[in-house]
């Protein structure tokens, strides 16, 4: 793999060999990472699209994620963000893999939960679900989107590399 070539287009790059197509599941990148890989000519043929859902409201209506989950773990937890991948995955006949992102950037963040975000990796070929907890080194909100967005693209790579 190209190092000095962008995470996206490595990402790109792993669908189109690999002929998987990808879903997002998104909350505190608020589309970001969709929108990093739309930059990209031809994605479209591999990028099925994304659920934004920033609220624990839109993520029961959309992608019927469980309240008495989302009451007891919250949305920023490893349950609510696998069940964002999976749901998102089931709901996209088309896609392959599905990668499910939660965080907390603040304000009025748990101390223990700032700058904290949860990756899901879902694939159709497999009843497991990877996720992943990050503790983020950035403190400025956009930052975090951005930390993020990378940490989502490359667990995403990672999957299809596997």
């Amino acid at each position: 793999m190209n190092q000095e070539q962008s995470l996206p287009s490595q990402l790109f790059e792993a669908l189109k060999r690999s002929g998987r197509k990808i879903v997002f599941a998104e909350s505190c990148t608020a589309g970001l990472v969709a929108a990093t890989m739309g930059q990209i000519p031809g994605v479209s043929d591999y990028l099925c699209g994304s659920a934004v859902t920033y609220r624990s409201e839109t993520k029961m209506a959309w992608l019927g994620i469980d309240a008495e989950d989302l009451a007891k773990h919250t949305a920023v937890s490893p349950c609510v963000t696998e069940a964002m991948a999976r749901n998102v995955l089931q709901r996209t006949p088309e896609a392959s893999l599905a990668v499910g992102v939660t965080g907390h950037f603040g304000p009025d963040a748990p101390a223990e939960l700032d700058g904290v975000v949860f990756i899901s990796i879902a694939e159709r070929s497999s009843a497991a679900i990877q996720t992943q907890r990050q503790k983020l080194t950035s403190t400025d909100r956009a930052d975090r989107q951005i930390e993020t967005v990378q940490l989502a693209l490359s667990a995403a790579l990672d999957a299809i590399n596997v």
